[in-house]
């Protein structure tokens, strides 16, 4: 029994730790946009882009939140593809990229970050 109540307290835990809190955040280069920023890592705690007016100031919002976590495209980092994903009718687009190391002896980091755009693509 006392296994049984263990293995249900660390399910439980490991469940928990998973849904990360999220935090409000804006970004100057970004103005309007605010962002709901979770870690990013799966579809529960992917990065809310709110008050864009479409797709496009979407993807845009998506690219200035990667710069100023990452650094400027092409220098900071690199895209390498992306995939949408529609999740209990939320919208998802998943960005693969390569995150670019100054010292040639270390090797560049690859990562995806989800955001979460449904509110991108109702086109307010």
């Amino acid at each position: 029994m006392k296994n049984i109540l263990a293995i249900l307290l660390f399910t439980i835990s490991i469940c928990n730790a998973q849904k990360a809190e999220k935090t409000i955040v804006t970004i100057p280069n970004a103005p309007g946009i605010v962002y709901e920023v979770g870690n990013g890592e799966i579809f529960e705690s992917a990065i809310k882009i709110k008050n864009a007016k479409n797709k496009e100031e979407g993807i845009d919002a998506e690219n200035k939140y990667l710069e100023n976590k990452y650094g400027l495209i092409n220098v900071g980092w690199k895209p390498f593809g992306s995939e949408f994903y529609e999740v209990k009718r939320k919208t998802y687009n998943l960005i693969h990229i390569e995150i670019l190391k100054k010292d040639a002896n270390i090797e560049n980091e690859m990562t995806s970050v989800y955001f979460d755009i449904t509110e991108c693509l109702k086109g307010k």
